[in-house]
């Protein structure tokens, strides 16, 4: 039976699984990853199909470099989507020149295309009983030339070798991800694959030959299409009393593949199962359909008339859970003790010393709780009294029934005084009683008890640990005279140390280990001799009596001591090694166990060690539990993944040795299927998801509402068209199981965007641009391939040029969809109508108007809307002239240059400067602002009086030393010109004071 680490976990595992008994499970089957050699392929195997020759051949290695022969081998890296263990450049199965890894040591995936070869690759056979679905996925890479080929075969129960469905590989420059099925490949005892390369002789440049990585091989297990039904044939006996074991009989309907793990249950008294008590896990051949196993009733089981029994295969899914058996009575049988001789009570002539140790054997049976097995003596007169004489106590519950296989219990004490003096005597009896519940043994006597003189070392047992090298010494006491007896020793008397069998009571030897002369009470050095010497003495390491004897009493039949233990330990001075065993091979198949080995959670390992020594115990120490197991064989279910260390200790009578090398056992569950990618995605947009790539993991993906593009080993490509829930869906199995997971992705809907039709417009002119809103919605507006210019849902723009405008419109919030359009304005330019100039004088009014004939007219000087305005100033006159036939007005333009006229010069001929205010000073009657201009004002006599080049002047009288010039005629001489006019005029004027 295994002993079962965390029970109630596998308990809760098998009730959970048993509630969707009839969903298919989907097993990892076979994994290679060719790190650790070929595994289950053998290499260049001679078939029906091939001839196996020639110089390229199938190898397992990490050479990816093929200079200077061979091209190089794509490295893993490279592949057609998913990822490769142990990538890029990990232990691959490929072909190879054979003779170029010779002499060149050049071994990556090529071939010599001169020399032809035929060679196959195959594997192991597969058990697929009872599943639908089988898949062969792999990785390969193919390049080879028009002369080769590579297929994948298959063979069937042993049958022919056959191509498989799609096993015509086709050449692939990158590793390629392919997964083959068939309903050929179901439901078989032995399926078997092979790998077939085959080329010609041609002259072509190399190439890269074949290589294959990462191969999974699944199915799934279908209740529907293959019941498998566990049908218990009897339960014997029945009646049984608690504590006592029962052998069930059962069959399977149908065998499945490999080996597999059966829980024995057990109902309550009623017949019901909702609690069921677990009775043991064992190991069973799924091939053998009829089987028995033998199992115990728990002690604290309620007697009860209908209790049932039922068989549950819970390490795979859908669990097989068996019928229930009929009704079996579990009965409370009466609890009994049987007392049983003791060694040192064997010799009748050999009477038991007041104060020696006693060993007293039993057997018992029935149920006992909280309980412990007490010695009793009696009285010298055979009777026991209310509270007699406790030789020795053992605080156990255990049963020891030799109908179980059981050996006797054993309660060890000392004969001694304790409620009752023990006086000599031939007329004492022994008995075990049980405490819990109060159960009398039987009784074994008569002996004798006598007062011996003699009292070996104080009562005190002897404990010894020797080995091959080292023995032990030590001194004990002795003291005679011990009840007053009046016994004496001669001079030559001998104390010596007797030794006897500890089951026999037989004298092993006398004086060996230990002996001294004298007369009273002393010490005696005792020797204990290593091991090969503990032999020449006729011992051996174990349990013994001895006591101190003498050679010369003065009373004869009074010269034995009393009893003590002396226990000699010897464990295996080398630490043990931790095997593992085949139990249907057999208990002593023991396979070398590795530093660390890696199993499935709900997966068991039987357990030995190595040497065994059938006198020593044995304490399991599981991930620091000391003791947590005894026996010499076990096996462990781990219900638990992580890491479990393992070792053995063994104990010689006492002596600790020095333990065992540590069992590392890393437990697996299921391939981890945290699905890595996004929750939410934009309606229309396409993702990559993937779960964390693991070794020996086959993977399998769907999707809801959503589009599978690609699938490769643990990635998946999904694009998702409709807005609204989705998932995305993984199955992973490994050797350890399956587990599925799916992650739900909300699909938002893209917003809604219209930039609107493209539109023209003139040059100068302003446009709105526009785009439906939306709840959250956010506006970038942008000219084509340029920065963002606007964040409004409408802005207005007057482009100078034809301009393209894009709108990216965002929906808001963690993902912002995001949609785009685009809108074109096309800017036209008006119509130039060329400009026109015209001069009028100052003062003067002019009327000008467009010749061009339109619609309507726009004078963008006053916004005239006449054909034609009069105007009297100088500027430009811009009019529009508007078509309704066309987008532009025509722009006519025409420039009014006002310009001051010529007016002639003309003096007064009289002033008079007398301060009335009326013509007191000489100026011009007319004048203009000519652009040169000089006047001289002389007197009679010719002496210069005024002078000024402003055509504006005045002149009031003076000299220029500011004194008043007389009256009379003074003469003026006036120079000036404007433009293509030139005068000169000369006058005189009359200063009258």
């Amino acid at each position: 039976m295994i002993h079962n680490y965390i029970k109630p976990i596998f308990i809760f595992l098998i009730f959970f699984i048993s509630a969707i008994q009839l969903t298919a499970q989907s097993t990892l089957i076979y994994s290679e990853d060719f790190e650790n050699g070929p595994g289950s392929f053998t290499l260049n195997t001679v078939e029906d199909i091939s001839s196996n020759t020639g110089r390229n051949k199938w190898i397992i290695n990490n050479q990816y470099n093929g200079q200077p022969l061979y091209p190089n081998t794509i490295t893993q890296n490279n592949t057609s989507g998913g990822l490769i263990n142990f990538a890029p450049e990990s232990n691959y199965l490929h072909i190879h020149d054979s003779v170029a890894l010779v002499n060149q040591n050049i071994g990556n995936a090529n071939f010599n295309p001169q020399q032809a070869s035929d060679r196959l690759v195959s594997t192991n056979g597969f058990c697929t009983l009872g599943m639908n679905n089988v898949i062969f996925a792999f990785y390969y890479l193919y390049q080879g030339n028009p002369s080769t080929s590579f297929q994948l075969y298959y063979s069937a129960n042993n049958g022919p070798w056959t191509v498989a469905p799609g096993g015509n590989l086709s050449a692939s420059n990158l590793w390629r991800y392919t997964e083959i099925s068939s309903p050929l490949f179901n439901n078989l005892n032995n399926l078997r694959f092979a790998f077939r390369w085959n080329n010609g002789t041609s002259n072509d440049a190399p190439t890269i030959s074949a290589g294959i990585d990462a191969i999974r091989l699944v199915g799934t297990i279908d209740p529907v299409t293959y019941p498998v039904n566990i049908n218990i044939t009897s339960i014997t006996p029945n009646p049984v009393c608690r504590q006592n074991n029962v052998l069930i009989f059962f069959n399977l309907s149908a065998p499945l593949c490999g080996l597999g793990f059966y829980q024995v249950q057990l109902s309550n008294q009623f017949g019901s199962f909702l609690n069921p008590v677990d009775l043991g896990i064992y190991q069973i051949n799924n091939q053998t359909l009829n089987l028995a196993l033998f199992v115990t009733i728990p002690g604290n089981t309620i007697p009860g008339d209908c209790y049932r029994i039922r068989i549950v295969r819970g390490d795979i899914n859908p669990v097989i859970i068996s019928a229930e058996s009929d009704c079996i009575q579990i009965i409370d049988c009466p609890n009994t003790i049987t007392t049983l001789g003791p060694a040192v009570i064997s010799n009748p002539t050999d009477t038991l010393c007041v104060g020696s140790v006693i060993d007293i054997p039993f057997f018992s049976t029935g149920v006992f709780t909280n309980n412990t097995y007490v010695a009793q003596l009696s009285t010298a007169d055979g009777l026991f009294p209310p509270n007699p004489n406790v030789i020795g106590t053992f605080v156990n519950s255990d049963t020891y029934d030799p109908a179980l296989g059981s050996l006797p219990g054993n309660v060890s004490g000392l004969v001694q005084p304790q409620n009752h003096p023990i006086p000599p005597g031939c007329n004492y009896f022994i008995r075990i009683v049980g405490v819990s519940p109060f159960t009398v043994g039987t009784v074994f006597g008569p002996f004798c008890i006598r007062e011996c003189d003699i009292e070996t070392n104080n009562r005190q047992d002897l404990q010894f640990c020797i080995d091959n090298v080292n023995g032990a010494d030590t001194t004990i006491t002795f003291e005679v005279d011990m009840f007053e007896q009046g016994v004496t020793y001669s001079a030559d008397n001998l104390f010596q140390l007797q030794v006897l069998n500890s089951q026999t009571f037989a004298v092993i030897n006398t004086g060996v280990i230990g002996s001294i002369q004298g007369t009273t009470s002393g010490t005696m050095q005792i020797t204990i001799p290593n091991l090969p010497g503990l032999g020449a003495i006729g011992m051996i390491p174990g349990m013994y009596y001895i006591r101190v004897i003498s050679s010369e009493p003065s009373q004869n039949w009074n010269n034995l001591g009393t009893l003590i233990r002396l226990t000699i330990g010897a464990p295996f001075p080398s630490p043990l090694t931790v095997q593992t065993y085949n139990p249907q091979v057999g208990l002593s198949t023991l396979i070398n166990f590795p530093g660390d080995s890696t199993i499935c959670i709900n997966d068991g390992i039987y357990f030995s060690f190595a040497p065994f020594n059938p006198a020593s115990s044995y304490s399991w120490t599981l991930n620091n539990q000391q003791d947590w197991a005894t026996d010499r064989f076990i096996g462990i279910l781990f219900n638990q993944t992580g890491t479990f260390t393992l070792s053995v200790t063994e104990t010689n009578f006492g002596c600790v040795g020095p333990g065992s090398n540590v069992a590392t056992i890393n437990v697996l569950g299921p391939p981890n299927v945290t699905i890595i990618g996004p929750g939410l995605i934009c309606e229309g947009a396409s993702a990559t998801y993937s779960v964390p790539l693991a070794t020996d993991t086959y993977y399998g993906w769907s999707a809801t509402n959503a589009n599978v593009l690609d699938t490769l080993n643990n990635q998946v490509t999904i694009q998702f068209p409709t807005p609204g829930n989705a998932s995305v869906i993984i199955n992973a199995l490994n050797i350890c199981g399956e587990r599925n997971n799916n992650r739900n992705v909300l699909v938002r809907p893209l917003p809604i965007v219209d930039a609107g039709n493209d539109t023209l417009i003139c040059l100068g002119q302003e446009v709105t641009l526009s785009s439906p809103t939306g709840n959250g919605y956010n506006f970038f507006w942008s000219e084509l391939d340029n920065d963002v210019f606007s964040n409004i849902q409408s802005p207005s723009v007057s482009p100078d040029s034809t301009t393209t405008y894009e709108i990216r419109v965002t929906s808001g919030g963690s993902l912002n969809c995001e949609r785009r359009d685009t809108v074109t304005v096309e800017v036209g330019f008006p119509k130039l109508i060329a400009p026109k100039d015209t001069t009028i004088c100052e003062g003067d009014e002019i009327v000008i108007q467009s010749l061009e004939i339109g619609n309507s007219y726009i004078w963008i000087n006053d916004a005239s809307t006449t054909q034609s305005i009069a105007v009297s100033d100088s500027g430009w006159y811009v009019v529009y002239i508007f078509n309704d036939t066309l987008i532009c007005p025509t722009i006519d333009s025409i420039h009014v240059k006002v310009e001051p006229c010529y007016i002639p010069f003309d003096v007064p001929n009289v002033f008079t400067p007398n301060g009335d205010g009326i013509n007191d000073a000489f100026i011009p009657i007319t004048t203009f602002d000519y652009e040169q201009f000089f006047i001289e004002i002389y007197n009679r006599w010719g002496r210069l009086v005024f002078e000024s080049s402003n055509p504006f002047f005045s002149w009031d009288g003076r000299a220029p030393n500011g004194e008043l010039c007389p009256g009379g005629v003074y003469f003026y001489v006036a120079k000036l010109q404007h433009f293509e006019n030139q005068d000169e005029k000369k006058g005189t004027v009359t200063l009258i004071r």
